[in-house]
């Protein structure tokens, strides 16, 4: 019987150790890749894109309270107008939305855009901060609304295809105000 010394089976465990690292279960490799891959669009999908950078909604949940804010308007989603109609897009690409929202009354206003799949229970959400001059809404509203307008670039691609109810929100603390226009986007592949 041969008996090993401490160098011999030192070299066999680094030996087996190496060959073990390219060892995996069939399936594992693609997941690796695709998770790999999966990094790097999420890591594209928050890249600058001139001013505005796209960024992808967060879920949340909804409560309660929710007090009224009527000084808002999501206006466009890329070029089209809201006008009353549904507006369909692709989550296979960023998109823009535009609009202006104001809460002078608010003292540190926290300002979101909003998707909900009511149907679904899917709450979405991302932070917005107006900073784009409005001359119109300051004429409307003073100079603390004088730089109220916003546009955020949104990656859509982890929202799940529905209908969704757009609006925009303002926290202050523990308090929300909604402000809602009845903007409403079906979302597709």
């Amino acid at each position: 019987m041969r008996t090993w010394n401490r160098k011999s089976v030192l070299a066999v465990v680094c030996l087996a150790s190496s060959a073990l690292v390219g060892c995996h279960e069939p399936n594992q490799t693609a997941q690796v890749g695709q998770q790999k891959r999966a990094d790097q669009k999420a890591e594209a999908a928050a890249t600058v894109q001139g001013d505005v950078k796209s960024e992808a909604l967060a879920a949340y949940q909804p409560g309660s309270d929710v007090g009224e804010l009527k000084t808002c308007n999501i206006e466009r989603l890329d070029s089209a107008v809201f006008q009353g109609q549904k507006i369909a897009v692709s989550s296979a690409k960023p998109v823009h939305f535009s609009g202006w929202i104001a809460a002078p009354q608010v003292a540190s206003p926290r300002y979101v855009i909003r998707f909900e799949d009511k149907a679904s229970s899917r709450f979405f959400e991302k932070a917005i901060v107006p900073s784009i001059d409005r001359p119109d809404v300051e004429a409307d509203l003073g100079q603390k609304a004088a730089h109220a307008g916003f546009t955020v670039e949104l990656d859509l691609k982890g929202l799940p295809a529905a209908d969704y109810h757009v609006y925009l929100a303002v926290a202050d603390g523990g308090s929300l105000s909604a402000c809602d226009n009845g903007r409403m986007v079906a979302v597709g592949p």
